[in-house]
């Protein structure tokens, strides 16, 4: 089930916000669009789909790693579980094209 910001709680918003701009600071070359769910097996971790340009495995880890990090420091501080996840979408298609992994 797809979310959108509004369904979540102000502090969540503002950490989802903060875990995207953490993420563009470092891959500019994120899209600036994201799509937001619950993890089926979870229902109090939240997915955020990032739309990134690069199909490459050793970006995708450095992303994948370098945000585990933030977000593990986020979870600790907040209690709430928010998760980036790089998903490949081709520069000149839209976002809607293509389905979140």
């Amino acid at each position: 089930m797809t979310l959108t910001l509004f369904d979540l709680n102000h502090a969540q918003q503002n950490l989802v916000r903060l875990l995207f701009t953490q993420a563009q600071l470092r891959f500019p070359e994120i899209r600036t669009d994201f799509t937001i769910r619950l993890n089926p097996d979870n229902k109090e971790h939240i997915l955020v789909t990032v739309f990134v340009p690069f199909y490459d495995n050793d970006r995708e880890i450095e992303f994948s790693e370098y945000m585990a990090e933030i977000e593990s420091d986020s979870h600790l501080e907040t209690g709430y579980h928010i998760s980036l996840m790089p998903h490949y979408v081709p520069a000149m298609q839209s976002a809607e094209e293509h389905e979140p992994a």
